[in-house]
């Protein structure tokens, strides 16, 4: 047992610094490798963007997916590796067809800026929801007019001067135009 109180005070100090940097390392390291918190980590901007299209891309290969604006190889990796966990959960449910029934079903609510009716099995619903929302927003940004149509391509525009004029969001009321919105203002 180490005795704290025969330590000088130069040791405690260097003795509780490295151990603060070990326990933080832990945390951290623990966190990324740990299956229900990594989502928590790509949930941010062009993060989010990488972990949900990659999904998409594992849920559906044949789907026009936009490219994601930034690489982030790890969320895209944990993206890919969510997508195949909820695959293998639905066919272990005996539930495969209804997961890509689900995922397509979220997927056009997404793409629409709007959850209305969800489905089951929800864990791949909610993949087609945000996967529809992260293509939506790109889909704007690359200027697709055919995909997303012009009125949300003049919002997203809108939110780009905005956000560049630093002025406060004021997407309006139209779910899919507020995601275009918000999309030029994250910009």
């Amino acid at each position: 047992m180490l005795n704290l109180c025969t330590i000088d005070t130069v040791k405690k100090g260097r003795f509780m610094k490295t151990l603060t940097f070990f326990a933080l390392a832990l945390i951290s390291f623990s966190s990324f490798s740990n299956p229900i918190i990594f989502p928590f980590n790509c949930s941010l901007f062009h993060r989010y963007d990488n972990f949900y299209l990659s999904a998409a891309s594992t849920m559906d290969p044949k789907l026009e997916l936009p490219s994601a604006q930034y690489n982030d190889e790890f969320c895209w990796e944990m993206g890919k590796r969510h997508a195949n966990e909820s695959l293998a959960q639905a066919e272990e449910d005996w539930r495969l067809d209804d997961c890509h029934e689900a995922f397509d079903y979220g997927f056009n609510e997404g793409m629409q800026g709007s959850q209305e009716n969800m489905q089951y099995p929800t864990y791949c619903y909610n993949i087609g929801l945000h996967s529809g929302f992260s293509a939506l927003s790109n889909f704007a940004r690359e200027g697709r007019e055919d995909i997303v149509g012009r009125k949300c391509l003049k919002s997203f525009e809108r939110g780009k001067e905005d956000g560049r004029a630093n002025r406060p969001q004021s997407p309006g009321w139209d779910n899919k135009l507020a995601v275009c919105y918000r999309a030029g203002y994250n910009l």
